[in-house]
């Protein structure tokens, strides 16, 4: 089952490449990670709005999350968000640029200033993402949760950042 954005029908803050950035009123972040668990199994995913584009964005990126703290293995919640938001600062590449993953289903952006506007967005969410991320990877042991990094090996349509 997939899970689209409840934030298709919400206007975001604005849209940049066909993705909805969207203000901290809207927390897309969260919506990414709670549904990334089912989203992530899928081949396909319709976009229905620029609630979808964002949180398909999103999904890619905490799948690199995942992958990254299974290879690194930190011994906690603190070590794990210095992982991640290292990762979360690195440059990156955005609609328009050849090596971009999601050419074809994000448009490129008309000027520097719309591929600006999407960089320091995703840039924000990123960092968002390694925030909540952290400490969610965990399970109650204090360990690395296999329920968590299990999701590394997926690649979400066939896809990875």
């Amino acid at each position: 089952m997939v899970y689209h954005s409840a934030f298709n029908g919400v206007a975001p803050a604005d849209i940049a490449c066909g993705c909805g950035i969207f203000g901290p009123e809207h927390d897309i972040t969260q919506e990414a990670i709670e549904n990334f668990k089912a989203n992530v199994l899928v081949k396909q995913f319709e976009m229905k709005g620029p609630g979808d584009t964002t949180m398909v964005y999103l999904t890619l990126f905490i799948c690199k999350c995942l992958t990254e703290l299974n290879m690194k293995k930190p011994a906690d919640a603190k070590a794990a968000y210095n992982v991640l938001n290292v990762l979360a600062q690195q440059n990156f590449s955005a609609p328009g640029d050849a090596e971009f993953v999601l050419r074809g289903i994000l448009s490129a952006p008309q000027d520097s200033t719309e591929r600006d506007r999407w960089v320091n967005g995703f840039k924000k969410m990123r960092a968002e993402i390694a925030t909540k991320l952290a400490p969610l990877v965990f399970d109650a042991d204090g360990k690395l949760s296999k329920w968590w990094l299990m999701f590394a090996k997926y690649k979400f349509m066939g896809k990875s950042l």
